[in-house]
Order: C-alpha cells, then structure tokens, then sequence
C-alpha cells in the first residue's frame, strides 16, 4: 500500500484580502505548495453552507457550496463585478466575522447577478446547470422559502411553496450555485493536474433547518406537526458531564430501507464527485446511534439504537464499487463498529493526542500507536486541541517524558516537529498534519470546541502564508525520508 502525507485546512483558513479563505488564487497557492513539498493531500471540512453558530456539521443542504466562499476576482474575471474594494483595507480582522464577510460578499453577487442577466441565453445556462445538477432547483426554492416566511423553523411556514414572484429570486440562488460550482470544479481540477487528492468531509446528520429534512420528512423521526422527535447527540463523557446534544433530526432507518436509502446515497455519491476521498463523520452512527427525545436539554438521557450497516454499505458499494471512503471511528466505540469498519476496508482514523496513556508516559514508554496499515493518522483534528495546546496541558514530567522518547529515536528538534517525524514513521498509509500545528499555535489556531458555541469556533485564519512556507523545507524532508513523498 503506497503510503502518503497530506495537510489538514479548511477552506476558511486560507489567507486573502476578502475576509475568509475561499476559491480565489490563495486556494491555487495551497495546491502549489502542497505539490512543491510532495505532499498529496489536502483535507478540507465540509463545504455546505453553515448554521447560525458557523458550523459546517448542521447542513442546510448537502448538496449546496456556501456563497460565503465566492471568488470575487473570478467575477471580476468574468466581467461581472467592475471593480474590486479588497474586504481588508477597510476591515482587518485577524479571525472570520461571517455576518460581515457575508454583507461584503453579498453586494458583490447581487451585482454579479444583474450583469449576468445581461448575457444572451442566461436562462439556457441556469437551465443547463439545472440538469446537471438537479437538486438545486429545491434547494433554490427552500432558500427563497425560508426568506418569505422570515423564519428557520419550517414547521411553522405559512408559505409553502413558491410562485411567479419569486422566480427571479430562485433564479439568484441557483446562480450562484453556478459560479460556485464552477470555480471548485477548477480547483479540483487544478489539484488533479498537480497529483493531490482532495479528501472532503461529509457530516452523518443534516440540520433540520435543511432542504433534505423539508422535502423528506418522511426519511426523519418527525413529530404530527413535523418538529423533530428524536434529535441526535452523544451521551457524557470524559470531556462532557451533560454529553452533546447536536440538535440534528434523526434518520427514519425502517422508511430509509423501504426506498434503498435512497436520500442518503445521493449525499455520499455527490460528495464522491466533488472530492475524490469522502470522510464519513460521525461513522459509528452506521452502526448505533445515539437518540435524545427533542424537548430534553441536554444528552445525558438517551438511548442506543441499532442501524442497518453491512445492509447499507453493501448497496451501496453495489451503486459505485470503486467509492473511496475514510471512517471516522474516533471515541469509546463498541467493537461492532471497527467489524463494519474493516468488513469493508475502510481506513480509520487515530489521533496521537488520544494514544499517549499517562502511565505509558511517566515511564518513558511511549507507544508506536497503531499498527494497522490501512488507516489516516493525525497528531490533532479540527475538534481537538491543537497540537501546541495539548502538550502544553500535560505535566513537566509527562513532557520530559515524550522529549527523551523523540529525541531518542527522531534527533533533537521542535517537538511539533518531533511529532510529525513520530508520524511519519508509523506504518499508517495517510499521515495528516494539520495546518495549527505545522504553524505551531496553542489555543489561537483552535478551530473547534465541541459542545460550545464561542466565538471563536470556526474563525481561525491565516494573515499570510509565510510562515507556512517557512516550514516548507522541513515538512519536505519529512516527506522524502518517510517514503511518503511518491
């Protein structure tokens, strides 16, 4: 098995003159240097459009890419913005301000959008994207929908369908839908010319503020006036005295089988187009799930239930045999779920931060973490503390400890450094490094704190990126020595 090494950074994070990092040319750089470096993969976080506290993992549809990731010199380019006011010449903020970035972006599409209408057969090319792309059509009208009623909550519409009037407004949404749609088939296209994979990631749930749960309810627990039952979550834990309580509707399993879970394929199959690895969050849910009764506040009552795994995935390997997948298999999971897991051959994952055992540290017994071969490993995630932030949480004793191991077997260097080498050298066939820890940053490159809703989750992004390239050589060598550079 060819064994590879790869970045972790979200599109957000990427630097740029327009408030967040999104599909103009710093994407492109990315790719460049990720090529420049041998490394051949990049791993982003969904693309979806975000709820209201900015996470990616409540879709309002799976389908949609979120405006907020515009390019606007593509529309410069295209001849349909005139000219370009840079977002931080007038607003510099170190961290992603979504209502302003949004406001900033949204003047530059509706703008984009007249001029478009200008175009000779513009219907023709909105209609054509329509065929190629045929959820966009409701996922238009939902969003149209949820403007007229002025509310996310679409139990309580009054306006259930649109007309005439809005047509011109559906034809907005599924515009942008276009350019956004275009401009990362470029990017991807881009990256497969410089042999680097994109690995994308695409959430188990979606939020019930989505097209999927207002044009399926059938395929969700709902209640008689359609407000959710049933909403998914974790129970406690380590980390959570009252659990998680996600807020996602939960999957009519039975209905899904009746109709060869017809809804769920079509997001797993559309994320396969769009990247050419899909990391499936969340992957124990295949084989239990977690379910909390919706007027519960928190996720400390709830209950297991069972789903139809082996039956999903072998219909579903049956609908696209060469799908290429990642499990998240993170957290206290029952051994079924790693049976389900290498029954068919999916990599897992491991996280070095969760595989130093304390009392394995206090005498200097530091473990190779895991010996399975087909499996992405990673010193942090995007749900975790940085790298930086976790070794600086443990003991001077339980430090001292991993600097003699790593100095012992991987020379005298920065133990960010240090741990990309441990990586490295693990027989794991993907190596992925975050970008936080590459730039060696504590709490402040933090992109995610579960369970909360701060500020500062989902924000974090780069001014520039040399510092990034000031590691190049090093993350380089890294590459070469561990064979991971093919």
């Amino acid at each position: 098995m060819k064994k590879r090494i790869g970045i972790l950074a979200p599109i957000f994070t990427l630097p740029n003159e327009f408030g967040i990092g999104d599909f103009s040319y710093t994407a492109y750089q990315f790719i460049d240097f990720l090529s420049l470096i041998g490394y051949r993969c990049w791993q982003i976080l969904p693309l979806n459009p975000i709820d209201r506290d900015h996470s990616p993992y409540l879709p309002v549809s799976s389908f949609a890419i979120d405006d907020i990731y515009v390019s606007i010199p593509d529309l410069y380019d295209r001849g349909l913005v005139k000219k370009i006011i840079p977002y931080t010449s007038k607003r510099n903020f170190k961290r992603v301000n979504y209502r302003k970035v949004r406001k900033f972006k949204n003047a530059y599409l509706e703008v984009a959008y007249q001029r478009f209408k200008e175009k000779e057969g513009y219907i023709n090319i909105l209609e054509a994207f329509k065929i190629k792309e045929p959820w966009v059509n409701e996922y238009a009208s939902y969003v149209v929908l949820r403007k007229n009623n002025k509310t996310e909550d679409w139990s309580t519409w009054t306006v259930k369908a649109t007309g005439p009037r809005d047509i011109d407004a559906v034809n907005y949404e599924i515009f942008k839908q276009y350019i956004l749609y275009e401009e990362w088939d470029k990017i991807h296209q881009y990256a497969k010319k410089k042999n680097i994979a994109i690995i994308g990631d695409l959430p188990f749930y979606v939020g019930y503020d989505s097209m999927e749960c207002f044009y399926n309810k059938e395929c969700f627990i709902l209640n008689q006036d359609h407000s959710p039952a049933l909403v998914a979550g974790c129970p406690p834990d380590y980390f959570s005295e009252d659990g998680q309580r996600w807020g996602n509707p939960i999957y009519n399993w039975e209905y899904l089988k009746t109709v060869n879970y017809d809804l769920l394929f079509k997001r797993i199959l559309h994320a396969s187009e769009i990247y050419d690895v899909v990391r499936l969050d969340h992957f124990r849910a295949f084989d239990t799930y977690y379910t909390i009764e919706a007027h519960l506040p928190n996720a400390r009552i709830g209950e297991w239930k069972e789903a139809p795994g082996y039956d999903f995935f072998d219909k579903l390997y049956q609908k696209k045999p060469d799908l290429k997948l990642i499990a998240e298999d993170l957290g206290d999971l029952r051994e079924e779920v790693f049976t389900l897991r290498d029954h068919y051959e999916l990599p897992g994952m491991q996280v070095v931060e969760f595989s130093f055992i304390e009392e394995e540290i206090q005498h200097h017994e530091v473990p190779h973490i895991y010996k399975r071969e087909n499996s992405v490993i990673y010193l942090s995630t995007h749900d975790n503390m940085t790298g930086m932030e976790w070794f600086d949480s443990l003991t001077p004793e339980e430090q001292q400890a991993i600097r003699d191991y790593m100095d012992e077997h991987f020379g005298h260097h920065h133990i960010m450094t240090s741990f990309f080498k441990y990586l490295a050298s693990q027989p794991a066939s993907l190596v992925i490094l975050s970008l936080w820890d590459i730039l060696r940053l504590g709490k402040s490159g933090r992109i995610n704190s579960p369970g909360t809703t701060s500020k500062n989750n989902w924000t974090f992004r780069l001014r520039n990126y040399v510092n990034l390239y000031s590691q190049g050589k090093k993350l380089k060598d890294i590459a070469i020595k561990s064979g991971r550079n093919e």
